[in-house]
């Protein structure tokens, strides 16, 4: 299983490195918007740092020939992560290829979560994610009218994805 680790590691650099190109593609765009609201670390690239480290940790410990099984804890935390890091190549391979506008790669990170909440059908804590996300951010307070409103919107953006 340890195959499964090193592999799992390897996408994520890959992942790493399209976080990093978009990253930059974003930072370009707001430099020339002088209202822009600029966050150094996107969301994305933060949690494929977390990703690796967890993945790191899990080798730790392993020689080379270790073949011992995953427990269940470290497989269940290796699906997780995958399902994430595909929702984020997803995203970012369109903003590369120019699919989808880049406007604010955190709002992008904030609507693959909350489009994971629709998935599951859990649109209240959709709306819960969202103003809690606002609030922290230091953005604004969202009511809860506006809440529901920012998600419905998404919810008609990507029902495509939401039903699949």
């Amino acid at each position: 299983m340890r195959k499964i680790v090193v592999n799992a590691i390897k996408k994520l650099h890959e992942l790493e490195a399209l976080t990093l190109e978009t990253d930059e593609m974003y930072d370009e765009k707001i430099n020339m918007e002088d209202d822009a609201m600029y966050t150094p670390f996107s969301e994305a690239g933060i949690e494929v740092q977390k990703y690796l480290s967890t993945l790191e940790d899990i080798l730790c410990g392993w020689d080379i020939d270790d073949d011992r099984p995953l427990s269940t804890e470290n497989r269940a935390k290796l699906s997780q992560l995958m399902v994430r890091c595909n929702n984020i190549w997803e995203t970012r391979s369109r903003v590369k290829n120019g699919d989808l506008e880049l406007t604010s790669l955190s709002n992008m990170d904030l609507d693959l979560k909350l489009i994971e909440f629709l998935k599951d059908g859990q649109k209240i804590n959709a709306i819960k994610y969202y103003r809690k996300v606002m609030h922290e951010s230091g953005r604004r307070e969202a009511s809860l009218k506006e809440s529901k409103e920012y998600v419905d919107s998404l919810m008609v953006r990507f029902k495509r994805q939401i039903d699949d």
